[in-house]
This record gives C-alpha cells, structure tokens and sequence, in this order.
C-alpha cells in the first residue's frame, strides 16, 4: 500500500489539474479532476478552527463499522480481514431507494501517520475474489499504477455470490489530515469506477454529505452542519 499512499498524496497536493466545482464559503471547496482515462476525481477541502479535534478525527475516520444513512440513500460498512491495527479489508455497502439499486466494494484501507500532525487514511480495491458469479472480472485501475498485484479471497454473503447487488470499485479514496496551528486542514479525495452514471452520482453526493455531517459530529458549532 506505500506505493498507493504515495500516489494519493500526488493527488491530494495536485493544485493545477482540478476545476472548482462548489465552494461553500472561504474555508471549504470542492474540486473535480477530469482524468486522462475519463475517470473522475473528486477532492474535498475544509479546514475548521479546532486544532485539539485532530486525534477525534483520525479516530473516528478509523471506523469503518456502522450504518449511516442520508434521506434515500444508505450505507453499512464494515472490517472483513484485519492484517494489523492500521491495515484493513473493508465492505462497503450502498441502497439507494430513489433508483432501486443497491451495490458495494471490498477496499484494502491504511492508516499511517507520515509525520507529527500529518496522517493519512486511504482506501483502495484491489483485485479480491468475492465469488460474484456474475462479475468475476479483475479491476485494473485507471488512476493508479501498480496496484494489480495484491490478492485475495473473501468469503462473501449470499447476494454477493449470486450477483443481487451491484459490484463496483474504488480506485482510490481516503483522508489526508493536518494539524495547524489554528485549525485541522482535511483533504478527502474519492474516484470510483465501474458504476452507472446515476448510482454514481448518488454516491458522489453521498461523500459530501458524509464530511459535512461528519464535521458536525465532531465539531458541532461547525458552520457547515446545515449545508
């Protein structure tokens, strides 16, 4: 995952290729990369003012457990293989009742600090056996490199195994958190890939919400709660 980390930090640091696609007030942005292989890449921005929130944070990113919904739209995520305490197999699931489709991804997720008050959380699919009959196709990533060569075989639930729900894959996503003087600096970068157009954006919309009600939890006098 070094080699994953390090592209997501491209990325993440990348001030030139992404356009402006909201900005929600001068502490919050949301950019959009079109990439070369005609994937998107979507980076979300915030910096608030509580630098004593930054281990909360982290540590509430670090969660994968739990169900969270949003209106239509649901989600369930949880742990499936733990390697060590700061290297995961994650699933991920999403139903959206507004378009009567429901789908999910196994992601690899790393946490790893890269200095005092720098920390990054990413998440990427790798090429996992989940036993999908009707989708047993290897995910070649088209924003990154090298990213083939892991493998590995789940034991997955029954509607995944006979294809009821949607397969789709992350090429990358993840957390990059910085502690400043004044106020904690969060970049979220999200790409995903192999999913129709309209699922697609409820889960592009689905991300946003997630940090902004996120930063409310953890911040709640946070401006950004009620956008």
């Amino acid at each position: 995952m070094e080699k994953v980390v390090a592209q997501f930090l491209c990325y993440t640091n990348n001030k030139d290729d992404y356009v402006l696609s909201r900005k929600y007030d001068n502490d919050a942005f949301l950019y959009l990369m079109r990439h070369e292989n005609h994937t998107n890449i979507e980076k979300l921005n915030i910096k608030f003012h509580n630098p004593n929130k930054y281990d909360e944070i982290i540590n509430t990113l670090w969660n994968p457990n739990g169900n969270k919904s949003f209106g239509y739209t649901y989600i369930n995520e949880k742990v499936a293989r733990v390697y060590n305490p700061n290297l995961i197999m994650v699933q991920h699931r999403l139903r959206s009742d507004t378009v009567s489709l429901q789908g999910y991804f196994y992601a690899l997720a790393i946490k790893l600090e890269l200095s005092h008050g720098v920390t990054v959380i990413v998440y990427a699919s790798a090429n996992i056996n989940d036993h999908n009959r009707l989708n047993q196709k290897p995910h070649r990533n088209p924003v990154l490199e090298d990213t083939e060569s892991f493998t590995a075989e789940i034991d997955s639930e029954s509607d995944i195994r006979n294809g009821q729900i949607t397969k789709f894959f992350v090429n990358i996503s993840g957390y990059l958190i910085k502690k400043k003087d004044n106020y904690v600096d969060l970049t979220y970068l999200n790409s995903v890939n192999n999913i129709i157009v309209l699922f697609y954006y409820i889960f592009y919309f689905y991300f946003v919400v997630y940090i902004l009600k996120f930063i409310k939890n953890v911040y709640p006098m946070c401006k950004y709660a009620y956008l």
